[in-house]
């Protein structure tokens, strides 16, 4: 069935993308690739349990949650082979997608990675980083993506979204994500609104005030007669 893509998680890579210049369709083009499985969606135990879209390993430096799963390692020959393996377990694929782009934005994969201009060198970037023990894995990164026509997710040219990168906004931590990007410019807005409408309703009440003193301020008012149920003219001070 393979993978099936969320809006979910396009919307995380095109954001991992912007913040840490990771190319969108690399990130999507991995998830199909390490995540495939039986589960909803058809994502692997990995991915559907532990939220992991990208196999990454937990290493000695992890200090978050941690799930033991069976994986296919390659050997001498580029021969596979079954083995146990600590993986790290996140929150949400959304804490995925930016631990993912953290990593590659380290020094062992950026060294082969910054001088990419074609998403084919930045594949074989991130498996000369050693991300992957598949010897075909850049390849196949490739073909997904040629396949999917993932780069037209991508927010221009492979060189030109490594260097745009902002350095990151998205603060993981506590198992939650923040997102600090136009979240509180959406409140001002409202909220300048709302105040708006109050100064117009003060200035209609202050005008509705004076022009009752302005016609109280002449010589008489119009009156009911109780006995007559007619008007009269009483005189201001009568």
């Amino acid at each position: 069935m393979g993978v099936q893509l969320t809006q979910e998680m396009i919307a995380g890579a095109q954001r991992a993308e912007k913040e840490y210049g990771v190319p969108a369709s690399i990130s999507l083009a991995q998830i199909v690739l390490e995540s495939g499985g039986s589960n909803p969606g058809g994502l692997s135990g990995l991915a559907y349990n532990a939220k992991n879209l990208f196999g990454i390993k937990a290493g000695s430096s992890w200090v978050g949650a941690v799930v033991r799963m069976l994986t296919t390692e390659y050997g001498k020959g580029n021969k596979p082979y079954k083995t146990y393996a600590n993986f790290r377990k996140y929150n949400s694929y959304q804490e995925s997608i930016v631990d993912h782009a953290k990593l590659l934005k380290n020094s062992r994969y950026t060294k082969h990675t910054n001088g990419a201009t074609t998403l084919e060198e930045y594949a074989r970037g991130i498996k000369a980083g050693g991300y992957a023990t598949d010897a075909n894995y850049a390849q196949q990164l490739v073909n997904i993506i040629n396949k999917q026509g993932l780069n037209k997710y991508d927010g221009g040219s492979v060189q030109n979204i490594i260097k745009g990168a902002t350095g990151g906004t998205s603060v993981i931590g506590g198992g939650t994500t923040m997102d600090t990007t136009g979240q509180q410019g959406g409140s001002s807005s409202n909220l300048k609104w709302w105040g708006n409408i109050v100064v117009v309703v003060i200035v209609i009440l202050l005008i509705g005030v004076g022009l009752v003193f302005f016609v109280g301020s002449f010589g008489g008012v119009d009156n009911i007669d109780p006995v007559s149920k007619t008007k009269k003219f009483v005189k201001k001070g009568a």
